[in-house]
């Protein structure tokens, strides 16, 4: 009996120690390569959770007839402490193997939801500004000639397959860079659709760990709309007319426009987004940031280093609770709920310290979301990222983003945004937007954009932090 648990249990308590353990045997790696064929192959997590019924069905029958042969060996009877006892055992039993059934559940609820429809959020943002050809319809958008629109009803004129999965040893053998528009949806009370008010595309070279940060305003407009969009024709500039912030939202309303796709939403963003910048976006991924509340407190909170004091009288949070945000210089510990506020609060300063906040705040986020953590809160963090994170990452890619992310060296992220009276322009007559619409919503300045992208791009982070008189994530985030 023993020898046949110990066969059982063992392989168990070996993997956990060398998984948990204050050793580097194979890290977090390890615990990815084992976790990878159930991403692979969904079904496997049934099959896990089958045999763990098995095994505990065994265990019972194993338990009670050693009881029962003892008994009969001792020649006692069976009185009630006995069966206490059998019971204390089989509770015993049950606590592990609940606990490993709850987060087989838990896998396999994660590894066959669908991450990339949005069907949640089809409201549009209301429209900003326009700049028609023809007249503006109820929902914002132009009609314009049926000769110059082309034919929407051909599935060929928009791509929006995702990148398939690679195959090879390596995730990302072949590929240079990896780049991801990182959208906070901000969908609170008495608002229509959501605002993705924090729009931030990060570009990472897997192989480095190198990263790129670029932050678009939520209020900027006339973004450029790739030519291959039928939302190119839809007005007379070739943009998008309206505040970026409810470029996704819209976007999902008028499928014919941007890609009648599982989400068209973050087809546009991915596509304006990356024309504007210059450079190709492989994917995105939407939070909600009801959901970042909870995420940063299934992790315990984070710590932050506040470098100039925030103050918002009666912020009004997503739960639509208000409250008079004061966050003094120094270190905190952040709960989600706090965090989120530091993030949002935008009355005392501009865009562009709101954008600072916004970066050294997943930069803390980055150091508590260690694969241990995830691992031991894996049920509640699961839930989490189903509900609230929409992104065309296949899932069985999911691991090797979790991989990508420990390879970023915060250290050299170098992190551009886009802003009006952007610090690091004073004195030399530039700026990053040209102009403003009728509603003063500024224009981007494509040609500046595009030239501070390819230096961030082709520079190694020291040279391109000097070359773009930025300052580092560390002096940022860094109290001095």
């Amino acid at each position: 009996m023993m020898s046949l648990v110990g066969v059982l249990v063992l392989p168990v308590v070996v993997l956990a120690v060398i998984v948990l353990g204050p050793w580097d045997v194979s890290g977090y790696r390890l615990g990815l390569d084992l976790i990878r064929p159930f991403f692979d192959h969904p079904f496997l997590s049934l099959v896990l959770l089958g045999s763990m019924g098995a095994v505990f069905v065994f265990q019972i029958a194993a338990v009670v007839d050693a009881y029962r042969s003892a008994a009969q060996q001792s020649g006692s009877g069976r009185s009630w402490p006995h069966w206490v006892i059998i019971g204390a055992m089989l509770g015993a039993l049950a606590v592990p193997h609940l606990w490993a059934a709850d987060r087989a559940l838990a896998l396999y609820g994660l590894v066959t939801t669908d991450f990339e429809t949005d069907t949640a959020r089809v409201a549009p943002a209301p429209p900003t500004a326009a700049d028609p050809v023809g007249t503006v319809t109820s929902v914002g958008v132009t009609t314009v000639p049926p000769s110059s629109v082309p034919d929407v009803s051909t599935p060929a004129v928009v791509s929006t397959t995702s990148p398939p999965a690679i195959a090879e040893p390596d995730p990302f053998a072949g590929e240079d860079r990896i780049t991801v528009a990182l959208l906070g949806g901000d969908a609170g009370p008495g608002r229509s659709g959501i605002r993705t008010d924090t729009m931030i595309v990060a570009s990472i070279d897997p192989h480095s760990g190198t990263t790129l940060m670029f932050s678009i305003p939520r209020n900027q407009t006339h973004w450029p709309i790739p030519a291959d969009l039928p939302a190119a024709y839809a007005w007379e500039c070739a943009c998008f007319p309206h505040a970026m912030n409810s470029l996704y939202a819209y976007a999902l309303n008028r499928p014919e426009l941007f890609g009648d796709g599982p989400n068209p939403g973050g087809t546009a963003v991915k596509a304006i987004l990356g024309e504007g910048l210059g450079i190709t976006i492989d994917y995105y991924a939407v939070v909600d940031m009801l959901g970042f509340v909870e995420l940063v407190d299934v992790f315990g909170g984070i710590d932050i280093n506040v470098t100039k004091p925030v103050y918002d009288p009666e912020h009004e949070h997503p739960d639509g609770t208000t409250t008079d945000v004061w966050v003094p210089v120094g270190e905190h510990h952040f709960d989600g709920k706090t965090a989120l506020a530091y993030v949002r609060a935008r009355r005392q300063d501009s865009d562009y310290h709101r954008m600072d906040r916004q970066r050294c705040v997943l930069e803390a986020l980055l150091d508590e979301a260690d694969p241990l953590s995830l691992l031991l809160r894996f049920a509640k963090f699961s839930d989490i990222i189903q509900e609230n994170l929409r992104t065309d990452i296949p899932v069985d890619r999911f691991p090797d983003f979790v991989e990508l992310l420990q390879s970023i060296d915060t250290d050299s992220i170098v992190s551009v945004r886009f802003v009006p009276g952007a610090p690091e322009l004073a004195g030399t007559g530039l700026s990053y937007v040209d102009g403003v619409n009728g509603l003063g919503y500024w224009k981007p300045n494509l040609e500046l954009i595009r030239a501070a992208v390819r230096t961030a791009l082709t520079m190694e982070p020291s040279d391109a932090l000097t070359e773009l008189n930025l300052d580092s994530l560390e002096d940022v985030c860094e109290v001095g």
